[in-house]
């Protein structure tokens, strides 16, 4: 079900009802505000007939019997209103007690209240026309605390009241000033309502939430009917259901509702002893009202309409049966500030919801606005709750003002900082701190250039603009630089000296620069200032140190201009930021303090830009510096050491310890630094022509770096076509040496040299190849030699049989593949007995496997002889099957191999015999079968079955 809104703001304290009109009234919630309305509202939709200003809090409402409303404050005032009226300004209005109304009855003409003071007073109401009076006919003092419920009997002519002291004073009404009260006390914790019963009794609500009973007359005496089941809390309001007869006329029960402070309202059958219904309102109750039923209605709804306020702003409607139990389902109103608040977090919040929250001052109302503020996704919405909470100075909104300074979207920043501003415009720098400490950095720059102006205004600014001077966004330290600046002269350096011990490294840099604006760099104090910053962490900082101290004696920046384009622009590039340049004029010899300051700094770098300026001034005092830095650790100094001794060797040629030093660096362990040292001796090779740069490749090919060495042979090669004939001679002996080089890429290249040189006599080449070091060159050497093999030439056959006892085994195989590719070429001994004489094993079992075609077996047995008393099971197996295909009856073989102390090589034979059913075998066989399990020279399992499967071959040499 739809939420449903009554136009009110206040926290309900009380309600009353005649006809279809409900009035409605309470406090507003808000500090500094006093004031209220009552709202009279048409049933049964609510809709607001007027709501009429008050001067106070509403603290007890009733309508006449001619529909006039009558309103109490806390105040004391007393206001009336024709319900027909607009409700602007009250009929009637006058002040009745000294503190606040407390609970108002009505008895035709007549008005009684109760106050705060503990007063009763009834006043008499005059209607003239359009004209209200209302004439005070009676008062009394009835206790000395206060009276918080007052009601009218008319069927006795009497009215009591009641309140803190728990006590009901009863009195006639028509002489409540003389006559004698009759006093009953009653319940404990005072009194907060009143009900006559009327038979004789009064039904009080006492603040221990119980409900009892006393009787008018007789013996003074109370009934606690409530029990068990009171309330947990005090019973705030009592109201009898109307009396109603069924269709026989008999009368229906009359039921008793309470209201208590507990949130709970029970329907009691006062003369009988049942446990009240109980039916739940909401938190913080006040008041009831039942309007009047149409007794032609249906019976559910002929007991009326109950009403319940709350103090949280809500009415609760049920409709009361004839029975005076509610039935249906209950209706619950909201106020008008709920409704404004339901629509902002439900994101659908208007202009005009933020103008009325933003009119209002309730606590509540300023936390929509900053819900929007917070949590709307609606920027213009953000910007304008923002502004609204500026506008309506709300300082308790301050902290999620701040959040707000962190949004994303840069206008809804800017509300929430002039928001601040608005609310502290007694204490501006507060809604700047806050603006500093913001996430966004257009802000922060903002809140640094306003306190550049108010810079008078707090001695904490100079703190504050410091830290910025570590901010994340150059442009806000910057611009607290330059605020920190201005609090001091331009010619001291104090400022200065203190922004660069705090700043960032584009800080430490742009105080630099500002020091060279000012012309400070020849000051004393601008000097220590440079010579710290030649230290610095950051290389921009030092460089700019650097280059500032040399600008500020123009006659060593005019020397150095001189000397190169790249000098002009590195100044130029200063003096483009503001850096002044003083004139050359006012200096005939340039002083190098700059340089040997620098020199003696403890950054390399730095030390390192010194010396060559030196060297570009000619002074041989670089010289030392440069061979000292290029021993540094670092890799990229050294390869800045690499690349300024080129130059260096040109500005001080006399000085041979650069040039040494340079090829020394053709060993550095870092590629990049023997990268530049070749190149830097390459370039200084150029003008001596080729004979230069071969001396330098010869001088490159004795390092221990492979691309050093590769980048040698590049150059061997660059110049070996075209040199003349004794340059070419000493270029092949290098590349011929090259062969051997340790690094792949190096070797690859000597060989694809000296191959395209050699094209046309290949021997030469592949005679020196064979003999490398390398087995990829051997390698190659022999894949080439199979090449010339198949072009008949007898060098090749001869360098390849050399090649098959190679040490490594993929040369020899490669070069035996070879020789034994052609069929007739299998069946030549000399080339298996080649094989089986290499080192590596290999190549002997591939020899091995070969022989089995050679048609000269005396040539090779011998080794095979031989190969049968190794160790390795591959090859002594190998050699028996050579032997059995190539000398079957070689006694001697089979010998040796009936006697190894391997077993797999005695049953191999064996097995080879019984192929050819050659006796031979039966003993050894034998004998290898009668070893027991038990012994520990037993063959195990397979070689036996492999035993008894030979000697079964032979078979029986009978038959």
């Amino acid at each position: 079900m739809a939420k449903q809104y009554a136009p009110h703001i206040e926290r309900l304290l009380a309600v009353a009802a005649s006809g279809k009109l409900l009035a409605v009234g309470g406090r507003r919630d808000a500090a500094g505000v006093t004031g209220s309305s009552v709202h009279l509202l048409q049933l049964p939709k609510l809709n607001a007939r007027f709501s009429a200003p008050l001067n106070a809090a509403t603290t007890a409402l009733a309508f006449s019997d001619d529909d006039l409303l009558l309103a109490g404050t806390a105040d004391g005032e007393l206001l009336i209103w024709r319900s027909d009226g607009q409700g602007a300004t009250p009929d009637a209005q006058q002040t009745v007690h000294a503190g606040a109304i407390r609970a108002l009855a009505i008895s035709g003409r007549q008005v009684a209240s109760v106050g705060e003071e503990g007063l009763l007073v009834l006043h008499d109401l005059k209607r003239d026309g359009d004209r209200i009076q209302f004439r005070e006919r009676a008062q009394r003092r009835l206790s000395e605390q206060a009276l918080r419920a007052v009601v009218v009997d008319t069927a006795s002519a009497s009215i009591a009241a009641a309140g803190a002291d728990n006590t009901i004073y009863l009195l006639p009404l028509a002489n409540i000033g003389d006559a004698e009260p009759r006093i009953m006390p009653c319940g404990e914790r005072g009194i907060f309502a009143l009900a006559f019963t009327g038979d004789g009794r009064i039904v009080a609500g006492c603040g221990d939430g119980s409900i009892r009973v006393c009787f008018l007359e007789g013996a003074i005496d109370e009934e606690d009917r409530s029990g068990d089941a009171a309330h947990q809390g005090p019973v705030r309001a009592l109201l009898f259901s109307a009396a109603l007869n069924d269709e026989q006329n008999r009368p229906l029960p009359h039921r008793l509702f309470s209201l208590g402070e507990d949130g709970e309202l029970k329907i009691w059958t006062l003369d009988q002893r049942r446990k009240p219904r109980t039916v739940p309102i909401g938190r913080d109750p006040r008041a009831l009202a039942l309007v009047e039923g149409n007794p032609q209605a249906k019976p559910e709804q002929r007991g009326g309409t109950l009403v319940t306020v709350t103090e949280q702003r809500q009415l609760w409607l049920s409709t009361i049966n004839q029975d005076g139990n509610p039935s249906g389902n209950p209706e619950v109103w909201d106020s008008k500030l709920q409704r404004l608040l339901d629509e902002v977090k439900a994101t659908r919040s208007s202009s005009a919801t933020l103008e009325a929250l933003a009119q209002l001052a309730e606590d509540e109302a300023r936390e929509g606005l900053e819900f929007v503020l917070t949590k709307d996704s609606r920027p213009p919405q953000r910007i304008e709750a923002a502004q609204w909470l500026g506008k309506t100075q709300r300082r308790r909104s301050r902290p999620a003002l701040a959040q707000a300074l962190n949004d994303d979207n840069p206008g809804v920043r800017k509300a929430a900082l002039t928001a601040l501003e608005q609310i502290e415009t007694e204490a501006p720098l507060q809604a700047l701190q806050a603006a500093l400490g913001g996430r966004h950095a257009d802000l922060r720059l903002y809140a640094v250039r306003q306190l550049a102006q108010q810079r008078q205004a707090s001695p904490l600014i100079p703190r504050w603009l410091n830290e910025r001077l570590n901010d994340g966004e150059e442009k806000v330290r910057e611009a607290a630089l330059d605020a920190l600046l201005a609090l001091e002269p331009e010619t001291s350096v104090a400022p200065l000296h203190s922004a660069f011990e705090r700043g960032s490294p584009d800080i430490r840099r742009a105080v630099l620069i500002r020091l060279g604006r000012r012309k400070l760099g020849a000051t004393p104090d601008g000097r220590r200032l440079l010579d710290q910053a030649l230290n610095d962490d950051d290389f921009e900082v030092r460089r700019a140190a650097f280059w500032i101290g040399v600008m500020a004696y123009p006659a060593l920046a005019a020397r150095l201009r001189g000397e190169g384009s790249d000098i002009n622009k590195i100044l130029d590039d200063f003096k483009a930021q503001g850096v002044a340049e003083a004139s050359a004029a006012t200096a005939s010899e340039p002083s190098l303090e700059p340089l040997f300051t620098a020199l003696a700094c403890r950054q390399p770098d730095m030390a390192l830009q010194a010396a060559l300026c030196l060297s570009w001034l000619g002074d041989e005092r670089a010289s030392g510096a440069l061979l000292q830095l290029s021993r540094e650790p670092n890799p990229a100094l050294r390869r800045q050491v690499a690349h300024f001794l080129t130059a260096a060797i040109s500005n001080l040629a006399g000085d041979p310890r650069l040039r040494a030093r340079l090829q020394w660096l053709l060993n550095d362990e870092d590629a990049q630094v023997r990268a530049t040292a070749f190149d830097g001796l390459l370039k200084l090779a150029e003008p001596e022509g080729p004979a230069g740069e071969v001396d330098l490749a010869e001088i490159a090919l004795r390092t221990q770096s492979g691309d050093i060495r590769t980048r040698a042979l590049q150059l061997l090669v660059k110049h070996g076509a075209t040199a003349p004939t004794e340059l070419a001679t000493r270029i092949d002996g290098l590349l011929g040496h090259a062969l051997d080089d340790e690094a792949e890429d190096a070797r690859r290249e000597a060989m694809r040299t000296l191959w395209a040189w050699h094209s046309k006599r290949p021997e030469t080449t592949l005679r020196r190849a064979v003999a490398s070091v390398h087995a990829d060159v051997r390698r190659w050497a022999v894949e080439e030699l199979a090449r010339q093999l198949r072009q008949s030439r007898a060098w090749a056959k001869e360098l390849l049989l050399e090649r098959v006892g190679d040490s490594a085994a993929e040369v020899g195989l490669a070069a035996y593949e070879a020789l034994t590719k052609e069929d007739a070429d299998k069946k030549r001994s000399e080339y298996h007995l080649a094989a089986l004489n290499s080192p590596a094993a290999e190549v002997r079992l591939a020899g091995l496997k070969g022989a089995l075609e050679s048609t000269d077996a005396a040539t090779l047995r011998g080794r095979l002889i031989e190969l049968l008393q190794v160790e390795d099971a591959a090859q002594f197996i190998a050699a028996i099957e050579a032997m059995d295909k190539l000398l079957p009856n070689d006694a001697h073989a089979f010998a040796l191999a009936f006697d190894s102390p391997f077993y797999g090589l005695r049953v191999r034979a064996g097995e080879l015999c019984g192929k050819r059913r050659d006796a031979r075998a039966v003993g050894p066989m034998q004998a290898l079968l009668s070893i027991t399990p038990a012994s520990r020279d037993w063959p195990g399992p397979e070689l036996r079955q492999r035993a008894a499967a030979a000697l079964a071959d032979v078979g029986d040499p009978a038959s």
